[in-house]
């Protein structure tokens, strides 16, 4: 009977012990954004990073704080492509770079490892909007299997 009751206590614990969950672990990235260097101020205030994970396409985001530091704290190991981007009003373009057009801005960086708590810098570039119109494209076509 002392078997039997020393049988069942084992089974149990060993049942118990194989339920519990391991939890993944979960790592921070911090994302320093700075304007180019041309630009009146360095930090990238109001900049999005979005931080895709490139086996499940989960993607995250923050948004950057007054000194140009966004942290995004819920990712799982993996493999991800880091991107940031902004667009200027014409009131802030004039602020930060003298014109007055609205410009966007983006940065990336791509294949970066998350396993552990990591700290990544991205410098921002981008043009104005507008300006470039293509009229007309020219094709001179190619050789098809029959030479022709």
């Amino acid at each position: 009977m002392k078997k039997i009751v020393f049988l069942l206590i084992a089974i149990s614990a060993i049942v118990a012990i194989s339920c519990q969950k391991d939890d993944d672990p979960v790592y921070k990235l911090t994302v320093t954004v700075n304007y180019p260097e041309t630009y009146s101020s360095t930090a990238a205030e109001g900049t999005w990073v979005f931080a895709t994970e490139t086996g499940s396409g989960r993607v995250d985001s923050a948004q950057a704080d007054a000194s140009g530091v966004a942290l995004i704290s819920s990712l799982s190991a993996g493999i991800y492509n880091i991107t940031a981007s902004q667009i200027l009003s014409e009131t802030e373009a004039e602020a930060q770079t003298g014109v007055a057009q609205v410009i966007v801005l983006s940065a990336a960086e791509n294949n970066v490892s998350i396993l552990q708590d990591t700290e990544e810098t991205l410098t921002l570039s981008g043009a104005t909007l507008g300006g470039l119109v293509f009229k007309e494209v020219y094709y001179t076509g190619s050789r098809t299997v029959e030479d022709k």
